[in-house]
């Protein structure tokens, strides 16, 4: 397996220039992502008005899952241009949104994988004990709950290059082959993600804050939705060219072909 470790900081500043990159060389791509991702946040803002009652309510898992099934579906075409891009050089004026592509079903398939993973921890939170009757228990759940975390954030850390791979048809694309070309460098690719989604909290959390302050209008509501496709659009193309580069580094199963 290679050694190279791919350094925090500069990964994370060279796939934001790489995001931009993107925006610039492919314009219609991004519109029509920004577009979907619009769409999205107005009819979850339809059907779910009220943020907090949802937070709270026994379907808030449910309803998660059905969003992210829906954003993984949409938005996949988004990532896999944005590797092919930085892997291969390769620039498109189409949105492969390609449910007959073998490639555009692995990634999905792959990315509502890691979805439904990302919210195993919420569900079994949603069973928790009341605090105040069953402390003891409540704080062994809580306990529990974040070991689930770290576990899942490892198992899906340890895999996020097997998305470039799977966008550039790798033949050793595998669940497995990403695990061994991500050994040793776990935590060194979870920080580059942390410091790739630093500049979305920065500008997001408190705008999309204030807005739920507020309350919803029509206005804010269309606001909501724009300011969360301004912020998400370039923070996935961010993640896809980290993963990309993540891949470059370290990629030695997963360039060769299965025996």
């Amino acid at each position: 397996m290679q050694t190279k470790k791919p350094p925090v900081v500069a990964t994370a500043v060279t796939a934001w220039g790489d995001a931009f990159n993107v925006i610039g060389a492919m314009p219609g791509v991004i519109a029509v992502a920004f577009a979907i991702m619009i769409g999205i946040s107005l009819v979850s803002l339809a059907i779910l008005p009220d943020a907090y009652a949802v937070a709270a309510s026994p379907w808030a898992a449910v309803i998660s899952i059905v969003f992210s099934i829906i954003e993984a579906l949409l938005l996949a075409p988004l990532a896999i241009v944005v590797h092919r891009y930085v892997l291969l050089g390769e620039a498109t004026a189409r949105y492969p949104l390609d449910p007959s592509s073998t490639r555009y079903m692995r990634f999905v398939s792959f990315a509502i994988l890691v979805k439904l993973l990302g919210v195993i921890p919420g569900v079994v939170d949603g069973f928790a004990p009341n605090r105040q009757q069953y402390p003891g228990l409540a704080m062994a759940f809580g306990v529990a709950i974040l070991v689930l975390f770290v576990v899942v954030t490892v198992i899906v850390i340890r895999r996020a290059i097997l998305f470039p791979a799977i966008a550039i048809d790798a033949p050793g694309a595998s669940w497995s082959n990403a695990r061994r070309d991500t050994k040793g460098v776990s935590w060194r690719v979870a920080f580059i993600f942390v410091c790739a989604a630093l500049p979305a909290m920065i500008v997001g959390i408190p705008l999309w804050y204030l807005l739920y302050k507020g309350g919803f209008s029509v206005g804010s509501g269309l606001m909501f939705a724009v300011i969360s496709a301004v912020v998400e659009i370039p923070t996935l193309c961010a993640f896809a060219a980290a993963a990309s580069r993540v891949y470059r580094l370290r990629a030695d199963n997963l360039v060769r072909a299965s025996s």
